[in-house]
């Protein structure tokens, strides 16, 4: 029997697979980064320095309240802890076929945080650029 419905856009289809895939990954990977994070340090420690890692599936909420995003997009992350709330916005950035650019100044003071912080950043810079946006940021 052969195909008689609509003609499929197979570059279409594959795009939008690739870009779901990364969407999903980019707070996949911050999150697991995170638990592992956790699992090894003190949760008295964390409680001590008033430390709370914004869950996923809140920030993605939290980056679901913008009604658009503008070609060029300026945020500030005053606590930026592994960078979820920030991680929510690319993921937003990675359903739009048009090319957006997104400036963060972000700032953390826990020095065991950072390298997660970067390794999560740098994965969204890599992965927003796959597709056509640019990250620029910067970790204070």
């Amino acid at each position: 029997m052969l195909w008689t419905g609509p003609a499929i856009e197979w570059s279409q289809m594959a795009e939008s697979l690739v870009n779901d895939s990364k969407r999903v990954d980019l707070l996949e990977s911050a999150y697991g980064r995170q638990i592992r994070f956790e699992s090894e340090g003190c949760e008295a420690e964390r409680k001590n320095k008033g430390q709370f890692f914004t869950p996923p599936a809140i920030a993605t909420f939290m980056a679901a309240q913008f009604s658009g995003i503008p070609k060029r997009l300026r945020l500030l992350d005053p606590g930026a802890g592994t960078g979820a709330l920030t991680l929510a916005v690319c993921q937003r950035l990675l359903q739009s076929r048009t090319p957006k650019r997104l400036d963060v100044h972000m700032f953390e003071t826990d020095s065991d945080v950072l390298p997660i912080l970067r390794a999560n950043m740098k994965e969204a810079k890599e992965t927003l650029h796959d597709v056509g946006h640019q990250l620029d940021y910067i970790i204070d």
